[in-house]
């Protein structure tokens, strides 16, 4: 438990680290607020200048009225003339559609659509005032637009001022809405009446355009290809009558496309395999007949009759054929019933030997016509084999001529193609002349703007204020930020010092003359006529300064060291009115004044004396004969200009400690090499006063490092020169406390 104990305090036991949470830091709402609160005038001053800026530039600037059309890209409107056209439409591809629609927009945006819109308008450019002006109509003769169909040659060689066509341009703008085929054209101008006209004219333009560029398009091509096909007529004419000429000439007869002789051989052709079947066929019956005959196989010559149709049941083979089988079949059941030595199956066994040799004479009659046959099939395929030898020659001799034929036809057939494409062409271009259609239309109409859409004054107001503010916040933020001064207890504190309260100006230090016993009764130094907050911050600040002088110096005859970090008379008056309250307390008191530069203590209390501080340390007086009396309890050591460079001995100071319950020395802007440091070992404790917003904080902290001595006796810091009407700002319990004293 101990050990947990230990852990948990952050104590380190021994030998072993203990490592200490790391917290991170949250927001500091207070700190934030208390910014806000005290910067807060700079953003206002800011949002006001602004203001004043945004207001003169509404009054200069001169405003711009907008004025628009929408313009739908439909390629439904040009589908019969597509089709008629055989042009390719747009893909249907959300690139293809995006590089399309870019196209129609850098089609807008082009010189020659401003020139049309110019043309158009009759518009005007003034130099001098830098706007574009309508034709006086009155001059003109008419109020609409010109919008007569002229040619873009036209458009390019009309003279027109460069200066006008980049006004033009200058105004327009043309974009794609979100994903569609739609484009929206806008029109800017100081007059609403010329921004409505601009915008209607660029939609007009640019349809015009198109039906101009199509019209000129299909012109030259329409005049290109009636000159294309008058040639190409010639051409094909003079190539058909090469062809029937050479067909003439070389007795090129043709019927259904082919030559007779390639007729003719392909007939012989057709004969000629007919001739070579028959002869197989012939040569394979010949070879059956003859391998059963010559074997005398008769069952074999019974089979391939049964097997073949080309033997007639009335034939004499196939009466052989009946009778044989009958014959056999009756020998057979009448050996199985009576055995092959019955008298019956001999009879029957001779008949069938009878009916062995009929079939078998019967068979080489048979074996005889076929081998005819054979012979005639034979004679029938080399007849015709001759023909087409014959045929082939005159076929040869003939496709050597075709080849030449075939070249003048492909190219009749070439210029034929060609004339009837051009043809094809030409009307279609003649078709496309007569439609006025285009792949866009407009669907909205150009509106007469009521407001200008620059400046926005709401917009422009509202922007500015937004700007001042923030540009006034950002101001008093980089002051905060800058602020490396003493402003509040926090300050202190961050220092890892003790904080002892807030004291306001010096006036406690004002000529009153002389001390007198009813100055005694007066609040421990405080000036009259001193501000509420004022007596507050003086009379916290002195208790906690004796508060902290009884906690960190113990026992009787005390030295305490009033120091700050620059000429301080705040730090002269915190003294003096330390002193006078401790006096009032009962105790022996001597006020040092030290600071021989500044004299302010010397130079507040007016007290005329022969004798300074260099005469005691220099012993020609002594101490009781040189302080003189203030008040009952209070002897004051004062100082002259001469004992500026003055350092009191340690073992002075200690042996006035001797002599009075308090010694208070007010010490001259103390640092690492002063006479701060140098008294340090001698003193009990010191207090530090720093300049409300002047005394940069590094200043106590080197001050501290330079010396262990000073550290350690260091009883807290006073903050002095504090604005009281602004340190709620930076401390909210000032107010409090400032409240606390108003109800008491």
């Amino acid at each position: 438990m101990e050990r947990i104990g230990l852990e948990y305090r952050g104590v380190k036991p021994a030998g072993q680290f203990i490592e200490q949470p790391i917290q991170e830091p949250a927001a500091d709402i207070t700190r934030i607020v208390g910014i806000i609160r005290r910067q807060y005038k700079l953003a206002i001053v800011g949002a006001l200048l602004a203001g004043a800026l945004g207001v003169a530039f509404l009054l200069v600037i001169e405003p711009s009225y907008q004025s628009g059309i929408r313009i739908l890209l439909d390629p439904d409107r040009t589908r019969l003339l597509t089709e008629i056209s055989g042009e390719q439409t747009v893909a249907n591809t959300e690139s293809a559609t995006d590089e399309y629609v870019a196209t129609q927009i850098a089609i807008i945006n082009s010189d020659i659509v401003a020139r049309r819109v110019v043309h158009n308008l009759g518009l005007t450019y003034d130099a001098n005032a830098r706007l574009l002006r309508l034709p006086d109509p009155a001059k003109r003769g008419d109020t609409e637009p010109r919008l007569a169909r002229v040619t873009s040659d036209y458009l390019v060689t009309e003279e027109m001022d460069p200066a006008l066509i980049t006004a033009v341009e200058r105004t327009l703008a043309a974009y794609q809405v979100e994903k569609s085929l739609v484009i929206e054209i806008t029109a800017n101008d100081p007059d609403p009446e010329i921004a409505q006209k601009l915008a209607a004219a660029y939609g007009q333009a640019y349809l015009t355009d198109q039906l101009s560029a199509r019209f000129e398009a299909t012109k030259s091509a329409g005049s290109w290809l009636e000159d294309r096909i008058n040639t190409l007529r010639e051409q094909s004419l003079k190539a058909n009558a090469d062809v029937e000429k050479f067909r003439a000439e070389n007795n090129l007869v043709s019927a259904d496309g082919r030559l007779i002789s390639d007729q003719q051989l392909g007939s012989l052709n057709d004969q000629l395999v007919a001739a070579k079947l028959a002869v197989m066929r012939a040569n394979a019956k010949v070879d059956v007949f003859k391998a059963a005959v010559d074997k005398n196989d008769v069952k074999a010559i019974i089979g391939i009759v049964g097997s073949t149709t080309e033997f007639p049941d009335t034939s004499p083979i196939q009466t052989l054929r009946r009778d044989y089988l009958e014959v056999d079949s009756r020998a057979r059941d009448v050996t199985a019933r009576w055995g092959a030595d019955n008298d019956q199956a001999r009879a029957l066994q001779a008949e069938l030997s009878r009916q062995s040799n009929l079939i078998l004479d019967e068979a080489k009659r048979i074996l005889e016509s076929y081998q005819g046959d054979l012979r005639t099939a034979q004679a029938e395929a080399e007849s015709t084999d001759s023909a087409v030898a014959s045929a082939t020659g005159r076929s040869q001799a003939d496709s050597s001529t075709q080849v030449a034929l075939r070249s003048l036809e492909q190219r009749s057939q070439s210029y034929n193609a060609l004339y009837q494409d051009y043809l094809a062409r030409y009307q279609q271009a003649v078709q496309q002349q007569t439609l006025s259609l285009t792949t866009g239309r407009m669907i909205s109409t150009a509106e007469l703007p009521d407001l200008p859409v620059f400046p926005k004054k709401k917009v422009v107001l509202a922007l500015m204020l937004l700007l001042g503010a923030g540009a006034g916040g950002a101001l008093g933020a980089a002051r905060e930020i800058r602020d490396r001064t003493f402003r509040s207890r926090r300050d202190v504190e961050r220092q890892g010092l003790d904080f002892l309260g807030y004291a306001a100006g010096p006036d406690s230090l004002k000529r009153r003359g002389p001390a007198n016993p009813s100055s005694e009764s007066e609040d421990a130094g405080e000036p009259h006529s001193t501000p509420a907050d004022q007596i507050i911050g003086w009379t916290t600040a002195l208790a906690t300064i004796r508060t902290g002088i009884e906690i960190r110096c113990r026992g009787a005859g005390r030295i305490v060291a009033m120091v700050s970090l620059d000429p301080s008379v705040s730090r002269s008056a915190m003294a003096l009115a330390f002193a006078r309250r401790e006096s009032q307390g009962g105790r022996s008191v001597l006020l040092v004044d030290a600071d021989g530069a500044s004299r302010a203590i010397s130079k507040s209390l007016a007290i005329e004396s022969a004798h300074s501080l260099a005469d005691v340390l220099d012993g020609r007086v002594p101490l009781e004969k040189a302080a003189v009396p203030v008040c009952e309890g209070l002897r004051f050591l004062a100082s002259k200009q001469s004992d500026a460079e003055s350092l009191i001995p340690a073992e002075e100071l200690k042996s006035w400690g001797k002599i009075f319950d308090l010694v208070i020395v007010d010490l001259p802007p103390a640092g690492p090499i002063s006479a701060a440091r140098a008294l340090a070992p001698a003193v009990d404790g010191w207090v530090c006063a720093v300049a409300w917003g002047k005394t940069p904080r590094h200043l106590l902290s080197a001050l501290i490092q330079s010396s262990s001595s000073l550290e350690s006796k260091l009883i807290g810091v006073v903050i002095t020169d504090v604005n009281m009407s602004k340190q709620h700002l930076y401390d909210p319990d000032v107010a409090k406390e400032s409240r606390a004293h108003s109800a008491a």
